[in-house]
């Protein structure tokens, strides 16, 4: 069977995940599982967001927001409704939905900059509501007692929530993955690409564009649902702009080519952040160098990625695995081809707007 790039994501990306499932929590030290679940939750909503990004060119610094929509709706649905968890992360994530599908008509006919700012401002007001609404959100003082996920009456912590959040995130990823291939993905792509195209071919770009929205804001209100169960207090110190600046980060650093870019940078920013955090505390830093130097080692480290990988680090880990493949045919003694496209090629599922739909049925998208 030949062995291609999309095989070797298809096959590759899971099982890294699977990896991280099984060995994660026999390598991490107790301290550290909390942070590899909410590494997961990352995962889960910068997913939506590379998708939003990659696929139909919409630059969003508002996914914070859609993540304490989703924390804040299991809060008060969990304390002041009372309502069972499960059922409340389920009715948050539609919440989120419906949030972001109202406001999303407006903001989908937005392009570049102009959309980027009205998603910031987005996650200025949320998180200025989360510190005013006092009577709904408990303001500066915060929401407490949102319980924990429980499975047969035993409380999901530490491990067990960890392993829940990662196949949570599988989940989301091999669906990401297969979207991308339908012709919802495929008309997605053909929108970022050529919008004005793809409505000369019948398809309702505006449309498009606003499925994209609501996707990744009920991927980013779904994280935020589980962040609020694994916090058990929600403050709105925890939702403020600079966490969209992270979910933003994590999708670049990580790569736009695919939603396994976000596993990618979701893992790399996490270790890097828990590294410099361990650099800038060690006893022999003092005090005021060390809070001073975990933000400006964090920006460094990113900056240069962003300079020597500007398409992030899918690229370059593509190559790697195409070379270690083609190695493996050759010394097996059969015909090899290329895994991987040259510099500068579109992916092989990648589409012109023509690919999107027949010729002769361009009304056959729109009842996608």
């Amino acid at each position: 069977m030949k062995l291609d790039r999309r095989r070797i994501e298809l096959w590759g990306g899971p099982l890294l995940v699977l990896v991280i499932i099984v060995v994660g929590p026999v390598v991490l030290p107790e301290e550290l599982i909390g942070i590899g679940a909410l590494c997961a939750l990352y995962v889960i909503a910068g997913v939506g967001l590379q998708q939003m990004m990659g696929d139909t060119g919409q630059v969003s610094f508002g996914q914070g927001a859609f993540w304490a929509i989703g924390a804040y709706g299991v809060g008060i649905l969990t304390v002041k409704a009372h309502l069972p968890v499960i059922p409340a992360i389920i009715i948050g994530v539609l919440i989120t939905g419906v949030v972001a599908f109202a406001i999303g008509w407006p903001l989908t006919q937005l392009r570049g900059h102009y959309l980027a700012v009205a998603t910031l401002a987005l996650a200025m007001i949320v998180a200025d509501l989360a510190n005013n609404l006092i009577g709904v959100t408990g303001g500066s003082t915060g929401l407490p007692g949102v319980p924990l996920i429980t499975l047969f009456g035993e409380p999901m912590i530490g491990t067990p929530f960890y392993i829940l959040c990662w196949i949570v995130a599988l989940v989301v990823l091999v669906g990401a993955s297969n979207l991308s291939t339908s012709r919802t993905g495929r008309a997605f792509r053909a929108v970022g690409r050529d919008d004005s195209g793809s409505q000369a071919l019948g398809i309702p770009s505006a449309g498009y564009r606003l499925r994209s929205f609501v996707l990744a804001a009920m991927l980013a209100g779904g994280g935020g649902a589980l962040y609020a169960t694994y916090l058990g207090f929600l403050s709105p110190d925890a939702f403020s702009v600079q966490l969209s600046v992270l979910l933003l980060i994590i999708v670049v650093v990580g790569g736009l080519a695919s939603p396994y870019g976000a596993l990618l940078g979701a893992v790399v920013v996490t270790v890097l952040s828990q590294w410099l955090t361990a650099v800038a505390s060690n006893p022999s830093v003092p005090v005021g160098v060390g809070s001073a130097l975990d933000p400006l080692l964090y920006g460094g480290a990113v900056f240069l990625i962003l300079r020597f990988l500007p398409s992030g680090l899918q690229p370059p880990l593509r190559r790697i695995a195409g070379g270690s493949v083609t190695g493996i045919r050759r010394l097996m003694g059969r015909d090899t081809r290329s895994v991987e496209p040259r510099e500068g090629e579109r992916d092989a599922d990648s589409l012109a707007p023509a690919e999107v739909v027949p010729t002769d049925t361009p009304a056959r998208v729109v009842e996608d």
